[in-house]
């Protein structure tokens, strides 16, 4: 009995032993997990920190950018005839270009470091047709020749060399034009000053690989193109004497590409886009490392309406982007003399037909088989065609399927 009696107490001692220490185990468990939550919380902020901070950053160095906005209803739309695939089958061309394709135009200004570039009254230097296939993320470079003969959008002249309608418009004429001449559905554009360009390279490093030739530094004058640049910028400078292949600064660079004395208008967009290519592939090469720096130095001699989330967009993707092709236009064209029919400006580049000449760029850049150019492109090239008197078998042409094979060959 007593012993009984000793072994009940001591069970309900052990019993009341285990149930303390199963509370607090569950309280220490308890307070773990609060612990965690805690830090969790705590690490959800830090994140949420960095994000916000980040994000005030990226808009801090947007709102560096010249910001333009464009009215939809503003912008030229073409209404488009029919168009083929390389399938044969007829297409909605309207839709497969605004889902397949994003076209921005690149209007390069002779303004000075960190002017204004709203203002019109300044000839375009540069009018460079950026098409990027959405799905290939391929890049394709089309340089319009600045004294191309071309209907005007807007201003006192009907007709006139393309670079002309910026100085009495805005972007967004040059924009129309270049629509309304050549079937194009651009609504966004980029205006550049040569500083943006010279400050760019200079962060990138230079320009690698490029050959001067003693044609450039003689017939070329490249040196007073350096000196233009130089005093235009305020960046200095250093001269080319002799014939060679060099890393380019960033006023060397914009020099090659402003020299017009060398292959004429058709050399120096071939110059320009051959800097473009080599800038580009530095810049995907050592993109996180140079954005910020980039941002700072050149947004300030930017301007462009493309919103924000879209630039945000084409950054976050500019590793996967590759330019596969790069021409000037017109493809077949005449400025062999100083006036050429009734055309009534001095040493055009006359597009031969300019209908023809649409045809092939849209199957050069959307990889149409066969493109129908619209109503008022076939207006525009008949009354370009009979002021010129020059028609189609009269000059060389370019066959754009051999074009693109080169392309895919090198």
């Amino acid at each position: 009995m007593h012993i009984k009696e000793e072994g009940t107490m001591a069970t309900y001692k052990n019993t009341g032993t285990r149930g303390r220490n199963a509370r607090a185990a569950k309280m220490r468990e308890r307070r773990k997990k609060q612990r965690r939550r805690r830090l969790i919380i705590i690490g959800v902020e830090v994140v949420l920190m960095i994000i916000l901070a980040g994000c005030c950053y990226v808009v801090s160095m947007m709102g560096l950018l010249q910001r333009h906005v464009t009215k939809k209803s503003d912008v030229y739309k073409p209404s488009y005839e029919t168009a083929t695939d390389e399938k044969g089958n007829k297409i909605d061309y309207s839709e497969e270009l605004e889902k397949g394709y994003r076209n921005i135009l690149v209007i390069g200004v002779d303004a000075r470091d960190n002017e204004s570039l709203a203002e019109t009254g300044t000839n375009a230097d540069v009018m460079m047709i950026v098409s990027i296939n959405n799905e290939t993320k391929d890049i394709k470079l089309v340089s319009v020749y600045r004294d191309t003969y071309l209907k005007m959008a807007d201003g006192n002249k009907e007709y006139e060399k393309a670079n002309y309608q910026m100085s009495v418009g805005y972007a967004e004429d040059v924009m129309n034009m270049l629509n309304m001449n050549l079937d194009l559905n651009i609504e966004e554009y980029v205006i550049v000053n040569w500083s943006a360009v010279a400050k760019a390279v200079d962060l990138l490093g230079g320009v690698d690989n490029v050959e001067i030739t003693q044609e450039l530094l003689d017939k070329g004058q490249i040196d007073g193109y350096i000196t233009s640049v130089v005093e235009n910028t305020g960046i200095p400078g250093v001269q080319l004497k002799v014939p060679g292949t060099y890393t380019l600064s960033g006023v060397q660079a914009v020099a090659y590409c402003r020299v017009r004395y060398v292959g004429y208008d058709y050399g120096r967009t071939q110059r320009q886009r051959e800097i473009v290519t080599k800038m580009f592939d530095k810049l995907k090469a050592d993109f996180l490392d140079k954005a910020s720096d980039l941002a700072k130095a050149v947004f300030p001699n930017i301007a462009t309406n493309i919103p924000l989330v879209d630039i945000l967009s084409l950054a976050s993707h500019a590793a996967d982007y590759n330019i596969g092709g790069q021409t000037g236009f017109p493809f077949d064209k005449y400025a062999e003399t100083q006036y050429i029919g009734s055309v009534p400006v001095s040493y055009p580049v006359v597009p031969v037909t300019l209908e023809s000449n649409v045809e092939k760029l849209h199957k050069y850049l959307f990889n149409v088989k066969k493109y129908n150019a619209t109503t008022k492109v076939k207006e525009i090239s008949q009354y370009i065609e009979d002021q010129s008197d020059i028609h189609e078998g009269k000059v060389p042409t370019v066959d754009i399927e051999e074009l693109k094979k080169e392309e895919n060959n090198n």
